[in-house]
């Protein structure tokens, strides 16, 4: 357990259950996934993911996040799904915030019944934006977290997805855009653990690529490797990165297909694999052109030796 991590999600997360909630059985959790998931059971264990700490800008698009599943235990939203819907896996848990992330998909059962829990979505994003206005964070960044949302899963918010059991994105967006809005000029000064954030993402950002690639998730290894590299290509160590997950794709193509074809499920997993299979020497040479790369960048930078070896062997 990464305890300087956690103790950084605890320091935003104690004040807001204290505040808003009696119960002192509030558990905070940070999961050591790279997807940006966020989700609350009705005994009060909250879950937060190592991927959404790396992608949220501010302390207060963090703080709204955790009071968003507070809300969501406040009201008991879980209970009553069960209530509604009598399923054993809706009865388990809170609905994850955005259905983002691939351990808590579920397929909605009806449109009513999706319709009720983008009521639960609606009230307990507004009950957040109260919660934290009161705490004093400064509020005009937290709108711009759902753009966030939509640039790591922009299906997440497609109005025709058979899965939207939330509203959309942008639509959220609006609704806090106005909120804020009714609460008047914001006096608020800046987030009191502002300056922590670029120390936790960098811990986050290579524990997640270590991550993405052992579990040969290289969607997502790729998702957080290219961004780095267009924030700072004369980084060695991220175009290292990048020559580990090509390498990797090469001894591992039908994982590599697997991967693919988890995102885009229209195409014949078989002629993936197939195809994926034939172009084994393409990923060695992209491997071998990350790593000779990091060296031009450093000489002396000991990785960029390494990788070399991996593919010379």
């Amino acid at each position: 357990m990464d305890t300087l991590t956690r103790g950084f999600l605890l320091d935003i997360a104690r004040p807001i259950a204290e505040t808003f909630l009696t119960s002192d059985s509030i558990r905070f959790n940070l999961l050591r996934v790279s997807t940006m998931d966020a989700f609350a059971f009705p005994n009060g264990s909250t879950y937060f993911s190592n991927g959404l700490l790396l992608r949220v800008n501010t302390e207060s698009q963090l703080a709204f996040i955790i009071a968003h599943e507070l809300a969501h235990v406040k009201e008991a939203h879980s209970l009553s799904q069960y209530d509604q819907r009598k399923q054993a896996m809706v009865s388990a848990h809170v609905l994850d915030m955005l259905l983002l992330g691939t351990g808590l998909a579920y397929i909605p059962a009806a449109a009513s019944q999706a319709q009720y829990s983008r009521a639960h979505e609606i009230e307990a994003d507004s009950m957040a934006m109260s919660m934290i206005h009161e705490l004093g964070y400064p509020l005009e960044t937290v709108p711009a977290l759902y753009d966030i949302l939509d640039q790591v899963s922009p299906a997440a918010s497609a109005r025709w997805s058979a899965y939207r059991s939330h509203p959309s994105n942008q639509e959220r967006k609006q609704r806090l855009v106005d909120q804020i809005t009714g609460f008047g000029p914001d006096s608020t000064e800046q987030d009191s653990l502002e300056n922590q954030l670029p120390f936790i993402h960098n811990r986050l950002f290579h524990e997640c690529i270590r991550n993405t690639l052992l579990r040969k998730e290289y969607s997502l290894s790729h998702d957080l490797i290219q961004p780095a590299l267009a924030r700072d290509s004369l980084n060695p160590l991220f175009h290292y990165y990048l020559g580990e997950l090509f390498l990797s794709q090469a001894n591992h193509t039908d994982a590599t297909a697997s991967d693919y074809w988890r995102f885009n499920a229209d195409i014949n997993l078989k002629n993936l694999k197939e195809s994926y299979s034939d172009s084994v020497g393409v990923w060695y040479q992209k491997a071998l052109y990350e790593f000779e790369t990091s060296l031009d960048i450093d000489s002396s930078f000991v990785l960029g030796h390494k990788g070399l070896g991996l593919v010379a062997y």
